[in-house]
This record gives C-alpha cells, structure tokens and sequence, in this order.
C-alpha cells in the first residue's frame, strides 16, 4: 500500500498524460438502486478497522487502543484511498476504469511501468497484498465462529469450538470454506467477487443495525452504566438510516435494469435475507418449540475440551421435578 501511495503521489505530481480529460462524474448515474451496492464495497474497504473490533480481547489495553489507534487508522487509510483513486483517474481512461470491472490497479501499473513490470510483476503484488487482506479476514472471522461454537448454539459445537491440532481455530474455519466453495460453485466466474462482497456487506447492515438497537436500548435501561467509550447519538442516528437505506436499496431496480452483475440485481439481498431466515428458524425450533413441545427445557453447562477449550454446552432437562412431577416455574 505504502508502494501504490508513493506511486500516487509521483504521478499526481508529474500529471498523467493519459487520463481521462471529461469531467469527473460525466455520466455518472446516482439512483439510489446504483449507488447502493458502490455504498456496499466502500463499507468492505474498511472492514480491516471491524477486524480489530472482532479480536479486542487479544490487544493489550483494547479501550486505550481503540481511542487512539482508531482515528488514526481511518485517517491514513482515507488518505490512502484518495490518492490512489486520484492517481488512478490521472492515468486511466474513464471507459477503462468502466470495463475493468476489479482490475483497476493492474490497468494502472501497466499504464506507469510498462507491459512486463507494471502488468506481471506489479499485478502480482496487488495478489500478494489482497491474499494477506484474505489471511486477516480469515483470522478475524474463525475467531467469531470459534467463539459463536463455544456458546453451544450451533450444530457440532465441539468440533467447532476445538483448537485441534495446531492450537488454532482449524474446525471453526471449515465453515467459511463450506460458504466460500458454495459461492464460487453457483455463481459466475465474472460475477464472484462482487457477489461476495454484496454478500458479505448486506448482512453486516443487519448485525450493525442489531448493534445499535442494542446499544439504545442499554442507554434507556441502564443510564448509568460506567461506558469507557460513549458513542454520540448523532453518530447513532446516522448509523441507523444508513443500515435501512442500504437494506431497503437492493429492491429498487437501477438504471438500465441491471446492478453490478450479469444476474439479477437483488439477488445478493434475497440469499442473503433467505440464509437469515433459516438461521432464524433453526433457532426457534431448537429453542422454542421442541422444548415445549416435548416438555424440556436448555441448560447451560461448562465444560473443557481435551485441548482446555472451555465451551457452553447446552444440555436437555425435564422441566418436572425429579420428587413429585411438578413443574419447574
């Protein structure tokens, strides 16, 4: 990154020869139905700063961190990002920028370095830093699944929250393989990547939303709670609508009919509201109807695993005393 942002900044100093010379949003189309999944992959642009929030109890001092580091972060990292969209609209033609579809950086490197180094060498580092980007997700994401398993509320909980054999979170990984193979089996060749990332950032808009719905909710019932971070209420306001305006958007057609794939435009919120469902329906018929169907009720239950794992295991109890048969109020 650090690379691209010096190239940027030489190029931007030098000027471009072969960038486009029309204005800069010309043709630029704005309903709401477009914008929104552009809106989608800027939100996965920053996903490195949710990383850290998803690993806070492996960093020393999180809250300390998170005053500090945070706003610096996003800083450097907005600074970063236009530069290099700057450079890249300095050198690279508009229609080129159209038809590359994620290649932006190869087409840029190939227009400053030439053939051989700018289009292979070059481009390889692009791959190199996009599989670290990979790693990192990676990283972040068994941990959660790792975590979600420890609770017991998943199938194979065990297995699932078991560090086995290399003291990492392998089992909780197989999860995003099985998701990741799916999608890339059923899915365009051309049209993955964006896919994903629809994917991906369509149901965060949900957790988010959730988040802050919780939070309000916490602020209500328990004004006095000691927060060492307190997040304003204009920030929470904004929050909000934009989750709503993001998950209300995939359902308007865009201009020309069609979004940022060859399939339908809707169809990244349509799988991604269908998963929810069943997730949600494995839960209440886990939870709530068997038990009161059948006449038991979930209990929580520590235990250690053979790798001193320690995970919630949520085990079947009769709701009738064991004396007389009465009922457990």
């Amino acid at each position: 990154m650090a690379f691209i942002t010096l190239t940027a900044l030489a190029v931007i100093i030098k000027g471009g020869d072969h960038g486009d010379k029309r204005p800069l949003f010309e043709g630029s189309v704005w309903d709401w139905g477009s914008v929104s999944p552009a809106l989608l992959k800027v939100t996965f642009a920053y996903q490195g700063y949710a990383t850290a929030n998803d690993v806070m109890n492996e960093i020393k001092d999180p809250v300390r961190t998170l005053r500090s580091a945070a706003t610096a972060a996003l800083a450097t990292v907005c600074a970063v990002y236009f530069l290099v969209n700057l450079a890249y609209f300095s050198v690279v033609d508009g229609e080129d920028v159209k038809n590359s579809g994620e290649l932006i950086a190869g087409l840029f490197f190939q227009k400053v370095f030439g053939e051989n180094i700018g289009r292979r060498v070059l481009s390889l580092a692009v791959a190199i830093s996009t599989a670290g980007n990979v790693m990192s997700g990676l990283f972040s994401q068994s941990r959660i699944n790792q975590e979600v398993a420890r609770q017991g509320v998943i199938p194979f909980s065990r297995f699932f929250a078991s560090s086995k054999p290399f003291n990492a979170p392998l089992a909780a990984l197989s999860i995003n393989f099985l998701q990741a193979f799916f999608i890339i089996a059923t899915t365009p060749p051309a049209d993955i990547y964006a896919f994903i990332l629809d994917v991906q950032s369509y149901a965060q808009q949900f957790a988010a939303f959730g988040v802050v719905i919780g939070l309000v909710i916490l602020r209500r019932n328990q004004p006095d709670l000691q927060r060492p971070y307190r997040a304003p209420w204009a920030a929470i306001v904004v929050r909000v609508l934009t989750c709503l305006a993001l998950v209300l958007a995939p359902f308007l057609k865009p201009r020309g009919g069609h979004g940022d794939v060859r399939f339908w435009y809707g169809t990244y919120a349509v799988t991604t509201i269908g998963v929810l469902g069943i997730a949600w329906a494995y839960w209440y018929v886990w939870t709530v109807y068997l038990p009161k169907k059948r006449g038991y009720e979930l209990v929580e239950r520590g235990e250690v695993l053979d790798d001193g794992t320690k995970v919630t295991v949520l085990v079947k109890e009769s709701i009738f005393d064991r004396t007389g048969g009465g009922v457990n109020q």
